[in-house]
């Protein structure tokens, strides 16, 4: 699902001229879907930006709209896309920080009048606009989703495999950006851990394409290298501010994504009101390689987040045999499935008004990672999380088991099964 053409589109933009522009400025925004929402749904607002990419990567998202009446707001960053350019301001290291892409972000929300209920997606380095905001406790922000994002550029930078930062790192020092080995260990690169479809999507050509017009924001934050950060981005990390964030978050990666585990830990560790869903078949780009799975995803998120959920991280993938189903290594309580059973019983008001064969999440290995629990085991009042989220600290089951979709049962209050599977039938 790829497409959205189905969904009603509107486009617009909103001044917005920062100090130091030089000259007015426009922020381009696109909203799919009716706004408001006439079943009073809250937007949610996608970031994304490279930094300096446009917002065609994540289009595919707006399907949303059509699935819950979920408004799904996208906007260019100022210096990309069909915002203003600012050719003029390259290499303006006092410009182009995290503070100019914050104030407009705030500025588009005063514009669209929804500062008080709304969600955020935040992909790549948009997750790290969305976690900075989040850490500021705006009341009106409900939900945080940060897909694909890193929470320290320097942990990013050290993930990845040596035979790739040795190639490119030779030919960055020597500058040799036009030689064969340094193109094809590139394109290498970006088609293992950017994304693995061949061919690559419209959508993803039409961002990687406008980047390259206009390299002023990307290269003045990142810098022109893939692995070496020159730029005002090189040493920046919300470390330090994530046990600030108090909405409840997804986080979601995809097992061959150039943002790593161990670069989303972090986000995992000190939020606490976490889940992590990592997919099985993508890189960076679970949205446009497994759009499907990706999609219901972030609607059971959206709907049911409601409910408090031990921390867990979940992986989306199929075995060798085509089976799908959940697989864990380590135990959880049952109560958040046995409450949203009660919620279609007796119908509550947060539940959709859509079957629930639509709402399924098909492809499930649930993967509690204890070492996860571990490394956090005391929060900021110094209680024992691992605890008191999991409740029997230490235990450990068979992680080679594994059940299909169609053996799945509901799990039961105080049992910790090895293993079980969300489907319609576990929760009717």
């Amino acid at each position: 699902m790829t497409s959205v053409d189905f969904v009603p589109v509107t486009e617009s933009e909103v001044d917005f001229s920062p100090k130091g522009a030089g000259k007015p400025c426009k922020t381009w925004y696109t909203i799919f879907g009716t706004f408001p929402s006439p079943t009073g749904a809250r937007p949610l607002i996608c970031i994304y930006g490279g930094p300096g990419v446009p917002h065609d990567f994540l289009r595919p998202i707006g399907n949303l709209s059509s699935t819950h009446n979920i408004p799904a707001i996208m906007y260019d960053q100022i210096g990309c896309g069909r915002s203003t350019h600012l050719p003029e301001k390259k290499w303006e290291n006092d410009f182009w920080t995290m503070e100019l892409f914050l104030l407009e972000f705030d500025n588009l929300l005063s514009h669209l009048g929804i500062q008080d209920s709304y969600d955020i997606l935040g992909q790549s380095w948009g997750g790290s606009i969305g976690a900075v905001h989040a850490a500021l406790q705006p009341k009106s922000l409900k939900k945080l989703i940060i897909a694909d994002s890193s929470a320290s550029v320097r942990k990013l930078l050290k993930q990845f495999p040596l035979n790739y930062q040795e190639t490119l790192k030779k030919h960055e020092a020597d500058g040799t950006f036009d030689s064969s080995e340094y193109q094809q260990a590139t394109m290498e690169f970006y088609g293992q851990h950017l994304c693995r479809l061949k061919p690559l999507l419209d959508a993803l050509m039409a961002s990687m394409i406008a980047t390259q017009k206009d390299t002023t924001v990307n290269y003045t934050m990142n810098g022109p290298y893939v692995f070496k950060r020159t730029g005002t981005f090189q040493n920046w990390s919300i470390v330090d501010r994530t046990h600030k964030i108090n909405v409840r978050t997804l986080l979601i990666n995809g097992k061959y994504d150039g943002a790593q585990d161990s670069v989303m830990e972090p986000f995992f560790n000190l939020i606490d009101k976490v889940k992590w869903v990592r997919f099985g078949e993508s890189s960076h780009a679970p949205h446009l390689e497994e759009p499907d799975e990706f999609l219901k995803v972030v609607d059971f998120t959206i709907l049911f987040m409601v409910i408090k959920i031990p921390k867990v991280a979940v992986q989306i993938q199929q075995d060798a045999d085509g089976h799908v189903g959940m697989k864990r290594t380590a135990p959880t309580i049952a109560p958040p499935l046995l409450l949203l059973r009660r919620l279609y019983q007796h119908g509550h008001p947060n539940t959709p008004s859509i079957p629930l064969p639509e709402l399924k999440i098909r492809f499930l290995k649930l993967n509690v990672s204890i070492s996860y629990l571990e490394n956090s085991t005391r929060n900021h009042n110094g209680r024992n999380t691992l605890q008191r989220k999991v409740g029997h600290p230490g235990h450990r089951r068979n992680s080679n088991q594994f059940v299909p979709l169609s053996h799945s049962f509901i799990l039961r209050a105080n049992l910790f099964p090895a293993l079980s599977t969300i489907s319609p039938t576990s929760l009717t």
